[in-house]
C-alpha cells in the first residue's frame, strides 16, 4: 500500500496535482485466487477515490500481468484505464485493431522493450517505425520505452527515435537508474543537460581534474597543453584555458528561455597570462570583484597568482607573489592542500575569507583561516587568523565557504567540508567562522561510501524568497547506486534499506548530494546519515561514472545549475558497477557533466 500512501502524502501533493502517468507493472496475476482479485480490485477503487478526492492529476495505466489477454478477470473492470502494449509479447492484432471482444481497445500505450543481446536495444523501436507505429501513430499517449540502463543503449534509442516522425504526445523512458543519471547519459542526443568529453584535456587518470570555475554563466577550465619542440623528442607544457557557455533553451510550456544545464564550447587553447608562475600542484579559487571575477591560485610552496575575468570571457593577470613565512606554517604532505574563498566589497578594497586545509609541522590536518584584502592595482594582503583541527583520520579534505548570516549558529561565514576516511567513507561537515575570520565551531557526520569528495556552496534565489538561500552541492566517486534494476525489483528488501545496510564503495560510481545549507547542517547536527535516495531533506543519487570529480554549482535562470568536471569512465578499471548503468568508455579523458535540479524543496 506504499503507493497509495505516497498519493496521499501532503509532501507530494503539488507534484501529483500536475498531469502524471503512473504505470502499474504487475509481476503476478491470478484470477483463480479470490483473495488476489479482491485485494487488487480494492486497491484500484481506493486509488481512484484518493485521486478524485484530492484532485490529483494522476493517470493510472495498466501494465504487466494485468493487461488484456493476461488477466481476463479484469477485462471488464476499470475499462476507463489505458493499458500498455508490448511488441513481440502481446497479440499482433492488439497493435493493429481495437476489437472490444478481445480487449484490444484497451491497448492504448505503445510500450517498447530494450531487447537483449544478440539484438540491438533499439530493435523494437525500429520495427515499429517500419510499420509506421501501427494504430499507435494516432495515440493521445506518449510512446514508452523500457528499461535501458547503459549509456550506449540510451543514446542508440534516442538516435533511432529521431530518425522517424516524432510523436506529438512525446517519447518517455521507464528507467531503473537515477533521473539525473538519465539526463546526463542522454544529453548528447537530447540536448538537455551536458555530457561533453573534452578531448583536448587528455587523460586524467587518478590526477585531479582541471581547475574549473564559473562566472556569469561561463565555465572556465584551465589545463596543460603539450607542444612538441621542433627537431627533438621533447615537448613544452603551456597553461591554457577553454570557455564553455551555458545555453538557454525554449522549454516545453514556458514562455521564456530557460536552461537545462547544457554547455557549448566557445573557444579553447587560450594562453593563461602569467602561467609560468603556475605549478601543477596549484589549487585555485574564485571570488567576486566589481566588474569581474577575482581568481586566486596558490601552490604548495606558498606562491600565488591572481587574475581578473570579465563577462566576455577574457582573463587578465592581476598580481603574483608569495606568502610570508609567518603566513605559511603549513605543508601539503599529508593528503594535499585545498582552498576555498568568499569575497565581498569593503570600501575601496575587496575583503575575502580564505580557508586552507593543510598539514602543520607535526603533519596533523588543520583548517587555516585567513583574511585577504585586495587593494589598488591588485595588491594582496594576507593575514592568518587561526587554525582548527579536523582530526587525524581523514586522508582528503575539501570545502567551500560562503558569507552568510546563519540563524542556527550565529556564524558570519559558514564553510561546508567533507573528509575521506581510510575505509572509503565520507564525512560531511560544516565550520562556523566569525567576523574576524576565526573558526568557532566544527561538526561532521558520516554521509556514505565514496572517495574524492568535492563541494560547492552557493546562494539560490527561489521565487517568493526575500533572502537568498545558501545551498550545498556535493559529489564524489566510488559511491553507490541506490537505483538499479537488481535493487529496485527486490521484493524482500526496500531500496533505501539496502543502501544503508549493504552499500559498498563501487569503483567509478559518481554520486551527488544536494540540499539547503540549513538541511545540511541539520543532517550533521542530528547525525542523520548516511544520505540515501529516501532522505527527506537532501537529494541524493548517481549521475555518471568516472573519477576525481570537481563540483561547481550556481544559480542561473531561476534554477540551480550543477556541474561536474571529472575523469571519464574507463572500462578496463570497472569492477562490479555494471548493474548501475554503465557509461560510455571515455578512457579517463576529462568529462564535463551539467544538469539542473529545479525540484529542491526550498522551505
Amino acid at each position: 500500500m506504499d503507493v497509495l500512501h505516497m498519493f496521499e502524502d501532503p509532501k507530494y501533493s503539488d507534484f501529483f496535482r500536475q498531469p502524471r502517468g503512473v504505470a502499474l507493472c504487475f509481476k503476478y496475476a491470478n484470477c483463480s485466487d479470490p483473495a488476489w482479485t479482491s485485494f487488487t480490485t480494492n486497491w484500484f477503487n481506493n486509488a481512484q477515490r484518493i485521486i478524485q478526492q484530492k484532485e490529483l492529476g494522476i493517470l493510472l495505466v495498466m501494465d504487466g500481468a494485468i493487461t488484456p489477454t493476461h488477466a481476463h478477470c479484469f477485462d471488464n473492470k476499470f475499462t476507463s484505464l489505458p493499458a500498455t502494449y508490448i511488441p513481440f509479447e502481446d497479440p499482433t492484432a492488439g497493435g493493429v485493431r481495437n476489437t472490444t471482444a478481445h480487449g484490444y481497445d484497451r491497448y492504448l500505450v505503445l510500450n517498447m522493450p530494450a531487447l537483449p543481446h544478440p539484438f540491438k536495444p533499439e530493435a523494437a523501436l525500429k520495427f515499429m517505425q517500419k510499420v509506421n507505429y501501427e494504430k499507435f501513430i494516432t495515440s493521445e499517449y506518449p510512446y514508452l520505452f523500457w528499461e535501458p540502463s547503459a549509456q550506449d543503449e540510451i543514446l542508440a534509442v534516442v538516435k533511432q527515435y529521431k530518425r522517424a516522425v516524432l510523436h506529438k504526445p512525446g517519447f518517455r523512458f521507464a528507467i531503473n537508474i537515477d533521473p539525473v543519471q538519465f539526463t546526463v547519459y542522454s544529453a548528447q542526443q537530447t540536448g538537455v543537460g551536458s555530457n561533453l568529453v573534452l578531448d583536448r584535456h587528455g587523460p586524467l587518470g587518478t590526477t585531479q581534474p582541471p581547475f574549473t570555475f564559473e562566472y556569469d554563466g561561463l565555465l572556465f577550465t584551465m589545463y596543460t597543453k603539450q607542444k612538441k619542440m621542433a627537431n627533438t623528442k621533447k615537448s613544452t607544457a603551456t597553461l591554457v584555458y577553454a570557455v564553455y557557455q551555458l545555453q538557454q533553451e525554449t522549454m516545453t510550456n514556458t514562455s521564456a528561455p530557460q536552461t537545462s544545464g547544457q554547455f557549448k564550447q566557445t573557444y579553447y587553447d587560450v594562453a593563461v597570462p602569467g602561467s609560468a608562475i603556475w605549478a601543477t600542484s596549484m589549487e585555485g579559487v574564485i571570488g567576486w570583484v566589481n566588474g569581474g571575477s577575482f581568481v586566486l591560485g596558490l601552490n604548495s610552496n606558498g606562491k600565488y597568482i591572481t587574475w581578473l575575468v570579465g563577462s566576455g570571457g577574457g582573463i587578465t593577470l592581476l598580481s603574483s607573489g608569495a606568502l610570508s613565512t609567518a603566513n605559511k606554517p603549513w605543508n601539503c604532505g599529508c593528503g594535499g592542500c585545498h582552498l576555498s574563498m568568499s569575497c565581498s566589497p569593503s570600501k575601496n578594497a575587496i575583503r575575502c575569507l580564505l580557508l586552507l586545509t593543510a598539514c602543520d609541522v607535526h603533519n596533523a590536518k588543520q583548517l587555516y583561516s585567513y583574511t585577504l584584502q585586495v587593494g589598488g592595482k591588485g595588491k594582496l594582503t594576507f593575514q592568518l587568523k587561526g587554525t582548527k583541527s579536523l582530526g587525524s583520520s581523514a586522508t582528503v579534505i575539501k570545502h567551500s565557504v560562503l558569507s552568510t548570516k546563519s540563524t542556527e549558529t550565529g556564524c558570519n561565514y559558514v564553510a561546508v567540508f567533507s573528509t575521506q576516511t581510510a575505509n572509503k567513507r565520507i564525512n560531511g561537515g560544516y565550520a562556523c567562522i566569525n567576523k574576524q575570520g576565526m573558526v568557532s565551531k566544527v561538526a561532521m557526520t558520516d554521509i556514505g561510501v565514496g572517495v574524492n569528495s568535492s563541494l560547492s556552496l552557493f546562494n539560490a534565489y527561489p521565487t517568493g524568497k526575500a533572502m537568498p538561500v545558501p545551498t550545498v552541492f556535493e559529489i564524489h566517486s566510488d559511491g553507490y547506486c541506490d537505483n538499479a534494476e537488481v535493487y529496485n525489483k527486490q521484493a524482500n528488501v526496500k531500496c533505501c534499506d539496502n543502501a544503508v545496510k549493504n552499500a559498498v564503495a563501487t569503483p567509478q560510481v559518481l554520486n551527488y548530494n544536494y540540499g539547503t545549507l540549513a538541511d545540511w547542517m541539520e543532517l550533521i547536527n542530528k547525525k542523520a546519515g548516511p544520505v540515501t535516495s529516501c532522505s527527506t531533506t537532501m537529494m541524493h543519487g548517481m549521475y555518471d561514472m568516472g573519477s576525481n570529480p570537481a563540483a561547481i554549482a550556481f544559480w542561473k535562470d531561476s534554477t540551480a545549475v550543477c556541474v561536474s568536471m571529472h575523469g571519464g569512465y574507463t572500462a578496463a578499471s570497472n569492477a562490479g558497477a555494471t548493474i548501475c548503468g554503465v557509461a560510455v568508455n571515455s578512457t579517463g579523458k576529462a568529462v564535463l557533466d551539467g544538469w539542473t535540479l529545479p525540484l529542491i524543496p526550498y522551505p
